[in-house]
């Protein structure tokens, strides 16, 4: 059995004491692939609660984190936004000679599907009544305008996530064409009309427009989101891109902001540094599509060690998926020392791949955190798996 110092690149933190025998983990890592020598780059951490960091390889490394981001983006949600919140959207009627112009106004809902939206055109076909409506404005004025998060590639859209935009519906995903990904607002904007001319409501103009309601308005329809407590649940079990990204974008709306997602990132991780939550790296997204997200397995250590202070830390904890039992890890790390043991993030992007989260040990309680990144990262998920097996049976 070698020694810690013998392992390349392994730590042990526990000053001024005998390093205990290295874990099954750290002798096993070259015969799973994941040793320095392949073109995988791996950075890799594991703390045990009373010991501190006890195991790392390449912990300083900032590398992509994949979908891992959305555990910083869940942490901003607690701690900025109120669970209870809805993404509210609305439809307004202006009164003219001759009928009426109505308004959608987008609130950032981003889980609305078609039948959410033609619920909203009934209720808005039976608040018009008979009138006839002149023309249909679509108003996505929350959020920013951009389509892409910066670091975002031209092929992430809509293969991984549809564009950008206060008016998400089915994932701003259900059309292909270029005018379409390019303004979903007003894609989607047409589709409400189909909907409302259904609903047998007659529109003269059935080409909508971008404009905001004048103050003379009046409310005719609404149609809520799942609350953010709700919201952040899917978005870590299932991994979904679209509620990440809005909910960067609602921080940023709710500090008097624009809907930025830089900005939005930026209220987070000022916020978690007041909180003495430790965060290194760089961030580009909310939901860790972005190229600019960078940060190392002993920063996502740190982060999810300092969190479990936080009031919000057990609602946290009962979101991530569980492994053999829920979310992305239902299907994963299904073993007897595994399954119900770890809770965790899963990250999956072209180039990358990674697990980051918590662990119940023999020995007590672990955080772990684990990046691969390297054109063979897709062929990385059962050596993480293993080594992550193996954190869960120590018993020092």
């Amino acid at each position: 059995v070698p020694t810690t110092a013998q392992v390349p690149g392994t730590t042990v933190a526990a000053a001024g004491t005998t390093p205990p025998s290295p874990p099954p983990a750290m002798i096993e890592l070259d015969a799973h692939g994941l040793d320095s020598a392949t073109d995988l780059r791996v950075s890799a951490s594991l703390w045990i609660d009373g010991r501190g960091e006890v195991w790392s390889v390449g912990p300083e490394a900032e590398l992509f984190p994949a979908s891992n981001q959305k555990l910083l983006t869940a942490a901003g949600a607690y701690e900025l936004l109120e669970t209870n919140l809805r993404f509210t959207t609305s439809v307004v009627a202006v009164d003219r000679h001759g009928g009426v112009d109505l308004y959608l106004v987008a609130g950032g809902d981003p889980e609305r599907r078609l039948d959410d939206l033609s619920g909203l055109a009934q209720q808005t076909a039976a608040a018009v009544a008979s009138r006839p409506v002149r023309a249909v404005h679509v108003d996505a004025t929350r959020f920013e305008p951009h389509r892409v998060a910066p670091g975002w590639q031209d092929w992430h859209i809509p293969t991984y996530t549809g564009p950008l935009s206060a008016f998400v519906l089915d994932d701003n995903r259900w059309s292909t064409e270029p005018d379409y990904l390019s303004d979903p607002a007003l894609g989607n904007a047409r589709r409400f009309i189909e909907l409302l001319v259904d609903a047998g409501v007659a529109i003269a103009d059935s080409d909508p427009s971008h404009a905001s309601p004048p103050a003379d308005h009046r409310l005719v329809a609404t149609h809520e989101s799942s609350s953010v407590g709700e919201l952040i649940v899917t978005m870590l079990r299932r991994s979904d891109n679209e509620i990440a990204e809005s909910i960067v974008r609602e921080i940023d709306v709710r500090r008097g902001g624009v809907g930025s997602t830089r900005a939005g990132l930026e209220h987070i991780v000022g916020q978690l540094a007041q909180a003495g939550v430790r965060l290194g790296g760089t961030n580009g997204d909310g939901s860790g599509l972005s190229r600019a997200n960078r940060r190392s397995a002993r920063q996502w250590q740190e982060f999810l060690v300092d969190i479990r202070d936080r009031p919000w830390f057990s609602e946290f904890l009962a979101t991530l998926p569980v492994a053999g039992q829920s979310g992305t890890l239902a299907n994963r790390l299904r073993g007897p020392v595994t399954t119900g043991r770890v809770r965790a993030k899963t990250g999956t992007i072209i180039g990358g791949r990674a697990l980051s989260g918590y662990i119940t040990t023999p020995t007590g309680p672990a955080v772990f955190s684990i990046t691969v990144n390297g054109d063979r990262s897709h062929d990385a998920l059962a050596a993480i798996d293993a080594v992550v097996a193996e954190f869960a049976g120590l018993e020092w």
